[in-house]
């Protein structure tokens, strides 16, 4: 088991060809047992503030963003959908014919749909990537025997909160 993002589906599809139908999604449990929970986070774009081309480019992410350009979704929706197998958050898009098929026919991309509804943007704080690391760090560390569980929880703990501190 691992926990990872939707679009991830796409690259084991390809890597795994045939073994790939041995795959599935699964919501992440709670540690009561009870409720759901995951992380939600989305793509962002922007212009430099030193582009010499910023009207233009802001007029293009306003379009990719927001006309339709091909079955009932945005260019946004369709690029992030067959080049990546990831949704879109727009609610045009997910209304969309083409993705109302896809979602009957993947249950992968269906699972990670469902979680819109509870799941928690991701929190992005100035340390936010150190952070991150601190706790991948602890997670591979008591994945491979090197402590246990309430270790590795304990030392995220303090070293989180000591990173969060020096802000």
């Amino acid at each position: 088991m691992t926990i990872g993002a939707g679009w991830w589906a796409g690259s084991l599809k390809t890597l795994m060809k045939d073994n790939f139908a041995n795959v599935g999604a699964a919501p992440v449990p709670s540690p009561d047992g009870k409720t759901n929970g995951t992380i939600a986070y989305t793509w962002a774009w922007g212009v430099n503030s030193k582009s010499k081309h910023q009207k233009e480019a802001w007029k293009f992410l306003e379009w990719m963003n927001s006309k339709e350009a091909k079955d009932g979704m945005t260019a946004e929706g369709n690029f992030l959908l067959d080049a990546f197998n990831s949704i879109s958050t727009r609610q045009s898009d997910l209304n969309s014919a083409k993705m109302q098929e896809k979602l009957k026919s993947d249950p992968i991309i269906k699972t990670f749909t469902d979680a819109l509804g509870y799941a928690k943007e991701e929190q992005s704080p100035a340390v936010g990537s150190e952070v991150q690391d601190i706790l991948y760090k602890q997670i591979e560390s008591m994945w491979t025997d090197q402590q246990t569980a309430a270790d590795a929880l304990s030392k995220a703990h303090s070293q989180i909160e000591a990173k969060l501190g020096e802000q």
